[in-house]
C-alpha cells in the first residue's frame, strides 16, 4: 500500500550500492535521491500498470519488485528490480503508455519521481543519463541472453535465470 515512509530510511549516503544508484558519484545520487516524494509499498501492491499514461518513475530504496507483461491474459515476467533501481523510466521520458506492470514481491520503500523531475535531474547531472543508458544496455542484453536460450532445456534457462538474480540482487555471506 502506498502511504508513508516509516521503515527507518535515512535519507544519508547509507543509499543502495547496486542498480542504477551504485553506479552514480556521489553528487549526482544524492540529486536523484532529493526528487521526487517517499512513497511504501506492501506485498503486492501494483506500483506501475500495463498500458497505464501516469509518467513518472520510482526509484527503489528497499525491497524488489517483479516486472511483468501481459500478452492475451497470460503474464510474462520481465525481470526483477531492488533497491537502487529505477522502474517506469521509460513511460517517464518518451510520454508513451506503460510497457509493463510493476509489482511489490515484499515491502518496499521508494522515490516517486514526476515525469518533469526527472527530466530536470538529468539535465543538471548528465552523469546519470550515461548510467541510465548503460542500464537499459545490460537490460536489453539480458533479454537477448534469454531469447538466445529458449532452444536450451528448461532447467538449463531456469539456472541461468537463478544465477542472474543472485548475482544482481543477492547478498554475500562471510561462510
Amino acid at each position: 500500500m502506498r502511504g508513508k515512509l516509516d521503515w527507518g530510511l535515512e535519507m544519508s549516503d547509507d543509499r543502495p550500492r547496486r542498480g542504477l544508484l551504485g553506479r552514480l558519484s556521489p553528487p549526482a545520487a544524492r540529486a536523484l535521491l532529493d526528487s521526487g516524494s517517499p512513497v511504501g509499498y506492501g506485498p503486492g501492491d501494483v506500483l506501475m500498470r500495463q498500458g497505464a499514461d501516469d509518467g513518472h518513475a520510482v526509484l527503489l530504496l528497499t525491497g524488489a519488485v517483479k516486472v511483468q507483461a501481459i500478452d492475451e491474459s497470460v503474464p510474462a515476467l520481465l525481470g526483477v528490480r531492488s533497491a537502487g533501481d529505477l522502474v517506469g523510466e521509460m513511460a517517464a521520458l518518451d510520454d508513451k503508455p506503460r510497457s509493463a506492470t510493476v509489482i511489490a514481491c515484499g515491502r518496499v520503500a521508494a522515490r516517486l519521481i514526476r515525469r518533469h523531475q526527472l527530466r530536470a535531474v538529468l539535465d543538471r547531472h548528465h552523469e546519470l543519463l550515461v548510467e541510465l543508458a548503460r542500464v537499459s544496455a545490460d537490460q536489453i542484453r539480458w533479454a537477448n541472453d534469454l531469447c538466445r536460450a529458449m532452444s536450451r532445456p528448461a532447467a538449463t534457462r531456469i539456472a541461468q535465470v537463478l544465477v542472474h538474480l543472485a548475482h544482481h540482487h543477492g547478498d554475500r555471506s562471510p561462510d
